[in-house]
């Protein structure tokens, strides 16, 4: 049952790749793809240059992104060859990106080192979050947890 109920939802769903500099292509994917709002972004670009250019993707209409946005950078972990730091590549842009926008900041998600095991360890370091603060969304729950009311003693 299961298997089948997957291929279903499988056969619904279609990806298409879209080629092209991404200085280019980053500030008008929204309007030329009309994308469901992005919740996620993984960013393999493997320069500054590269990263800073698909930060641009911020700078769309709302309706096209989450008011935060999960983030996955692949070049900022690594042994002493690949020596990265907030000096050069991905984090530079990270860096750049932040002290230039106000009300946008991509940050590191805090604490991923305690979720059991859920992630590759690798992941602690290279999850983020872009915070689009004045998104119309940005104030509402980010989650449907209900506070529980504190019982009798």
């Amino acid at each position: 049952m299961l298997r089948c109920l997957t291929q279903a939802v499988c056969s619904r769903l279609a990806s298409t790749i879209i080629l092209g500099p991404v200085e280019e292509m980053a500030p008008r994917f929204c309007q030329q793809e009309n994308p469901p709002p992005i919740g996620f972004i993984a960013f393999d670009l493997d320069s500054y240059s590269s990263t800073l250019a698909a930060f641009r993707i911020f700078d769309a209409a709302s309706d096209f992104l989450l008011p935060r946005i999960a983030s996955y950078f692949d070049d900022m972990v690594g042994d002493i060859d690949w020596a990265y730091d907030e000096f050069t590549g991905e984090l530079l842009a990270i860096s750049e990106f932040n002290a230039g926008h106000p009300d946008n900041k991509v940050a590191p998600v805090r604490g991923l080192r305690f979720s059991f095991g859920r992630l590759p360890q690798g992941w602690h370091e290279q999850i983020f979050v872009a915070h689009l603060f004045r998104h119309p969304h940005y104030n509402r729950p980010i989650s449907d947890l209900m506070q529980l009311p504190l019982g009798e003693r």
